[in-house]
């Protein structure tokens, strides 16, 4: 219905992990996780969802307003370019 593949989380570890890893990398705090969604297509981005597609958007945003504060997030669309492995 949607295209949806995989949604993931990754959730950010200890404090000062990025840091010890990479002390250059600022990734900006108050940040603990980042969220994948992996569709098989973003043209259904571009038009008006069906019916049935509006009312699971509509549970999903429900369920994402529970752990997400959307006044400090950001969304990105964008194309995963596999560098190492396969």
């Amino acid at each position: 219905m949607l295209g949806i593949l995989r949604y993931s989380i990754v959730r950010a570890t200890e404090p000062g992990v990025t840091a010890r890893f990479n002390p250059s990398m600022d990734v900006g705090g108050g940040y603990d996780g980042v969220a994948e969604l992996w569709l098989d297509s973003v043209e259904w981005l571009t038009r008006p969802p069906s019916p049935a597609a509006a009312a699971v958007l509509a549970e999903l945003e429900a369920d994402e307003s529970n752990f997400v504060d959307r006044e400090r997030s950001y969304r990105l669309v964008g194309e995963e370019t596999t560098t190492v492995g396969s």
